[in-house]
């Protein structure tokens, strides 16, 4: 039996540099048509908008009664009662959905002016700029202003998770207060809970799923990975999740000190690094750059937290304070390390991790602890000295190192930090 093959007409003649250049092309209409979309809803939005006569469009419903509220958000315009309706009906969206429309057309003209030149200039997708938009609605003006000034520059690479990520940060800088009082509801939703499948394919094993404080459970998690690997050096040779699973069961199984456990105990062997951005000011007790008791600072991979969360986890642990690296280098002050080996050493692997953050290729978003680091000029054990240093390394993840070694792909890293790429059919793409 074979399966039939559909083409459209006149795409089988066209090679790859004509489909990847007709792709463009329809995606660069298809950003048109986007950005067409909300200036046609913004104007809709103008044209109609609230009186004492027609009442005021609001999430919360429809009031006959002008108030403050509106769509779109701080500083924004209002719309008249209803005037979702009729883009509902014309789109064939739901009325909830044409609200939205209009609501980021606002704010983005309103209050997101670097992320709305981004789609009319069809640098990004409209769907971007819509996600800050949303996001951002019920945020002041200066707020939602501080994220477009820190999102707008990023967004044309950006992906939803970075998006999500910088907004929380932004929020929790303006309400503080608001970010400690989610941390603390938070500890209310803290659980331990034991299921056990009713099924024979489960015979003696059951599932145990803990929500708690992030800082503990990933000691735990890292203590059970290195049991699990200890016992595999030892001979184990059952799954890996299997020894971890036991490792666990080990910390009440076995005896404090008994030399016979698979999984003793070594918790005080652990280490746990977390990497903060903070300022100085926010980190005192109280804090004097907003004028708030509550400091707030960014930690890698975890999103804004507040400094009381730090200092509580601090208080509780034993604490290496790592040495400031300067990512500035280059300059006669700070001259850039250089090594003649092929492996950097760990402050080196630290610098290119913090500068690039994400995997290098455009559009990535892999972290840059889970990749590998690349020499962007193959390293040649016989070559000149100095081959290894930041300039010359590059975080890459392993599908696109595999890519870049498979001669795929090719780039290289401009003075200015910017990395050029190059691949099949003359592609060219900066990061």
């Amino acid at each position: 039996m074979t399966a039939a093959r559909d083409h459209e007409p006149g795409l089988d003649d066209l090679g790859p540099t004509a489909l990847l250049d007709a792709l463009a092309t329809v995606d660069r209409r298809s950003r048109q048509a986007e950005a067409d979309k909300l200036a046609l809803a913004y104007q809709w939005a103008i044209t109609h908008p609230a009186t004492t006569q027609t009442g005021t469009s609001t999430w919360g419903g429809d009031s006959f009664l002008l108030t403050d509220e509106s769509l779109g958000g701080d500083g924004c315009p209002s719309v008249e009662a209803f005037a979702a309706e009729p883009l509902a009906v014309t789109l064939e969206i739901s009325p909830a959905s044409a609200r939205q429309l209009i609501a980021d057309a606002l704010d983005l003209r309103h209050r997101l002016p670097l992320c709305h030149a981004m789609v009319e200039t069809l640098k990004v997708p409209a769907w971007k700029a819509r996600r800050v938009a949303t996001a951002t609605n019920a945020l002041s003006r200066e707020a939602a202003a501080e994220v477009d000034r820190r999102l707008a520059p990023r967004l044309k690479h950006a992906g939803p998770r970075t998006i999500d990520k910088a907004i929380a940060m932004v929020i929790a800088k303006h309400q503080p207060e608001q970010h400690a009082q989610t941390e603390e509801a938070a500890t209310a939703g803290w659980e331990v809970t034991l299921f056990t499948p009713d099924t024979p394919a489960y015979a003696g094993t059951s599932e145990l799923h803990i929500t708690g404080d992030t800082l503990g459970l990933t000691r735990l998690y890292q203590h059970a990975c290195q049991q699990a690997a200890a016992a595999g050096k030892a001979g184990d040779d059952r799954p890996l999740g299997a020894r971890k699973a036991e490792a666990l069961c080990g910390l009440v199984n076995t005896p404090p000190g008994s030399p016979d456990s698979r999984c003793a105990t070594t918790s005080t062997t652990s280490e746990t690094v977390l990497y903060v951005h903070a300022d100085l000011t926010d980190l005192l007790d109280e804090p004097a750059s907003t004028g708030s008791t509550t400091g707030i600072g960014e930690v890698e991979k975890l999103g804004p937290l507040t400094t009381a969360k730090l200092h509580d986890w601090v208080g509780h642990t034993r604490v290496k304070i790592q040495p400031v690296i300067w990512m500035n280098t280059g300059q006669a002050a700070h001259p850039e390390p250089t090594l003649d080996r092929h492996d950097p050493p760990e402050r080196i692997r630290e610098t290119v991790i913090l500068r690039d953050k994400t995997c290098v290729f455009p559009g990535c978003q892999v972290d840059a602890r889970r990749c590998d680091l690349d020499h962007i000029e193959p390293y040649n054990p016989h070559g000149p000295p100095g081959q290894t240093s930041p300039s010359k390394l590059a975080a890459l993840c392993r599908r696109h190192h595999r890519a870049k070694t498979a001669g795929l792909w090719r780039y290289t890293r401009l003075p200015t930090g910017v990395f050029e790429w190059r691949g099949p059919g003359g592609i060219t793409a900066l990061r």
